[in-house]
């Protein structure tokens, strides 16, 4: 009710010993909002995980103080994701958007640019590739989707990056491979058959070794204000 009338959260404070259960009450709270819009909230904390990383960002208020980070995140979410998502009665999606990116720079949320990143290989598949397999099937615009997949690519690929993942190693092997074979990547999921997704995909990934993610992400962002 407090989101639907424009109003600001309360805070949940845990006031006792217990260890992680602060960790345990986000959960809870992702949880529920999970069942309100599950596709627009897990898709703008993903969008700003991996280009932050690489660009250098240790906390999501700093990333989004960046202007090419928030610009990005805003761009991809109205022009790819929200014209995919179904509607929902009393979801206003650009007016939820609008609450997240105000709330995102607030430095007392303190979050971590590193967290977001973790477990790519359970949470892209279900946050990000349904969102290209309907822009697919719709035959909308997937030039940020498939930019997001490849900015996560050539995460994996840094070795000064830890990769927390379950399959880490796979995906750090096909991530370096990349750099020759902007393709090796794919291999990891069917989803990737798709040769519209394959040839977009391919492209930026060589972008992203020689031009490097600020610079493929500027020109996404010029490219979608013409």
């Amino acid at each position: 009710m407090r989101h639907s009338l424009g109003h600001a959260p309360f805070t949940i404070l845990s006031c006792d010993n217990l260890p992680e259960n602060g960790q345990v009450t986000r959960q809870s709270i992702e949880g529920l909002a999970n069942l309100i819009s599950p596709d627009l909230r897990d898709w703008v904390s993903e969008q700003v995980a991996y280009p932050a990383a690489l660009l250098g960002h240790q906390y999501v208020h700093d990333a989004m103080a960046d202007p090419d980070i928030a610009s990005w995140l805003v761009q991809l979410m109205r022009r790819e994701v929200i014209p995919v998502l179904q509607p929902i009665a009393g979801v206003d999606f650009d007016a939820y958007l609008e609450t997240c990116v105000t709330r995102f720079p607030n430095p007392a949320i303190g979050d971590t640019i590193v967290r977001l990143c973790q477990d790519g290989s359970n949470r892209q598949p279900k946050f990000v590739f349904p969102t290209i397999t309907d822009a697919l099937a719709k035959d909308t615009d997937i030039e940020g989707l498939t930019l997001e997949v490849a900015l996560w690519c050539l995460y994996c690929a840094q070795p000064g990056f830890v990769v927390e993942d379950a399959r880490a190693d796979r995906l750090s092997t096909a991530a370096l491979a990349s750099k020759s074979d902007p393709a090796a990547f794919l291999s990891i999921r069917d989803v990737f058959a798709n040769d519209r997704l394959a040839n977009a995909y391919t492209r930026q990934m060589g972008e992203l070794w020689t031009q490097g993610p600020r610079h493929v992400i500027q020109s996404y962002l010029r490219k979608a204000n013409e």
